[in-house]
């Protein structure tokens, strides 16, 4: 009986583990989904920005800002709402 215990309470822990592994790996999953969207973002901008200069007006404003609705984002810093909004907006594309 006691052995059994020990089973069970050890089965009991390693499913635990399991359980937090897999809310990591989600978590690792989503993060990976993010970059990529933020790639998509940093590509797309890229292309605004050559289509304006090919255009022979360049406006880092205005390119970027109509792409995201016109929110401003500092290019080393960007807000977690803004981001979110962002990649909610690249999904429905």
């Amino acid at each position: 009986q006691t052995q059994q215990h020990e089973t069970q309470s050890s089965f009991a822990t390693h499913v635990e583990k399991v359980h937090t592994l897999e809310g990591a790996i989600a978590e690792y999953d989503t993060i990976k989904r993010e970059i990529e969207l933020s790639r998509q973002l940093v590509q797309k901008s890229a292309a605004l920005k050559v289509e304006e200069r090919e255009e022979g007006g360049f406006s880092v404003a205005g390119g970027v800002g109509r792409m995201m609705g016109g929110v401003s984002v500092l290019p080393s810093r960007m807000s977690w709402i803004t981001s979110r909004t962002m990649m909610r907006r690249m999904r429905r594309r």
